[in-house]
């Protein structure tokens, strides 16, 4: 199952192996960096915000995906055209290539499609449906293809508390 509940931290693993995150290339804060999928990434560059962005145009609950750790939108490609390569932008939140939908399945299994709001008939796709680390993430048309669906699961900080939790405060 997911832990999705709305907007908070996330890591966005395969539903065919869900060890095999999407991550963003060495967390490099460039604009333009690819993203790509890596097995339980020790720095934490597969650790995204979901922060949300409203209802827009698509009439849809709409989110910017925002890496944790360089701050860089998840980005697609102007027209969101099949079969190119997600990146790490610096562009205004406005942007439509910064706003993403996350569907339900709707089949009891806890998993997600992740959809650009410029084409509802494109999913978030690991290339291939290959679980290596380093395969490129991008668009692809067919959503019941396994490498299209996600679990989103809740990220926790180095010291085990999640990123959604208030901070409270150390006990005296």
């Amino acid at each position: 199952m997911s832990d999705w509940n709305g907007p908070g931290f996330y890591r966005i693993e395969m539903a065919k192996k869900r060890s095999a995150r999407v991550s963003l290339a060495g967390g490099n804060p460039a604009d333009g960096t690819k993203v790509l999928t890596w097995d339980s990434d020790p720095n934490r560059n597969d650790v995204f915000a979901f922060v949300y962005a409203g209802i827009g145009k698509t009439g849809k609950h709409e989110y910017h995906i925002i890496n944790n750790n360089s701050g860089t939108f998840l980005t697609y490609p102007d027209g969101a055209p099949q079969g190119k390569q997600l990146e790490g932008r610096i562009l205004s939140p406005g942007n439509e290539r910064t706003r993403w939908s996350v569907i339900p399945l709707r089949n009891y299994s806890g998993q997600y499609w992740i959809t650009p709001v410029a084409s509802s008939k494109m999913f978030m796709n690991i290339n291939s449906g290959k679980v290596d680390n380093g395969t490129e993430v991008w668009l692809y048309s067919d959503g019941n293809h396994e490498s299209c669906k996600f679990y989103l699961t809740q990220a926790y900080d180095v010291q085990g508390a999640p990123f959604n939790s208030p901070d409270i405060g150390k006990a005296q």
